[in-house]
């Protein structure tokens, strides 16, 4: 049995509030993907200063890399290992670097990138991305 009524239902919208909803719709989505893009961008400084650290033997003294890292930075141990191993892998992929540098990628697809490219297929991973 319905029990609805016409007064349960919402109001339908002004010609004006439908302008005003679809402006604050384009409006978020645009900050979505720039504040994601500055997201990635910071990613990448983060990647390049993990990389540095290590070379530099900053953790010594810790039982590996990783585990200082997830430590030090509050990160899951999971998440500390994939830094690392994408932070060296982006020393051999210039371009995929560049890509996050700039936030044109995201660092989700960088990792899956860093899994499996090398220096001839890094531009049709990319393209792929």
């Amino acid at each position: 049995m319905n029990t609805s009524t016409t007064s349960d239902k919402a109001p339908i919208p002004s010609p004006g509030e439908l302008r005003r909803n679809r402006e604050e719709r384009n409006r978020l989505e645009n900050e979505i993907a720039e504040l994601s893009a500055r997201i990635d961008a910071a990613v990448y400084e983060l990647l390049v200063r993990i990389r540095r650290f290590d070379e530099l033997g900053g953790w010594s003294g810790a039982t590996s890399y990783p585990q200082w890292l997830s430590w030090r930075a509050n990160l899951a141990p999971g998440t500390a290992r994939e830094y690392v191993r994408v932070a060296h892998a982006l020393a051999d992929l210039p371009k995929t670097s560049d890509a996050l540098r700039r936030g044109q990628i995201s660092y989700s697809k960088v990792r899956a990138i860093t899994r499996v490219a090398t220096a001839a297929t890094e531009d049709r991973l990319l393209h792929l991305a």
